[in-house]
């Protein structure tokens, strides 16, 4: 199903914040995030991190542009920090909803899915690659 809420810990809800965690060599808390939209059909999280390799804003905000809850695949308005594409493309990938988007010249993907801790798991592939988990507060 095309609606965000599914690939979100139950229980979030716009306003929420919490704290990020990564994986170094055991997963630490990397950053602190705020959820300042959660609909079926669009997603603002701004978060902040600091991590060996990166330190800066991590703000990820999506819109399933066909607001179609039965659709599998769609297009979709992906923002990664202050990188916009308007024509980006969702799927649904069993328990996954993957985001592709161009950022800049290069492709981005963001794979967003529920984890067995009932934590949001946000994957990054492209230009920017990390994973975290958001873990409620």
């Amino acid at each position: 199903m095309a609606s965000l809420r599914p690939f979100f810990s139950d229980g979030v809800e716009a306003g929420m914040t919490g704290h990020l965690k990564a994986k170094e060599v055991v997963w630490i808390t990397v950053g602190t995030g705020v959820l300042k939209v959660l609909t079926d059909y669009e997603v603002a999280l701004d978060s902040h991190v600091d991590l060996k390799f990166y330190e800066g804003d991590l703000n990820i905000h999506v819109t399933l542009l066909d607001e179609d809850a039965a659709a599998k695949a769609g297009p979709a308005r992906v923002q990664l920090n202050a990188h916009v594409d308007e024509a980006g493309s969702y799927e649904v990938d069993g328990h996954e909803l993957v985001l592709k988007a161009i950022m800049g010249d290069k492709q981005q993907k963001i794979t967003l899915s529920r984890t067995s801790k009932n934590q949001t798991e946000a994957r990054l592939e492209g230009s920017r690659s990390l994973t975290v988990h958001i873990v409620p507060d």
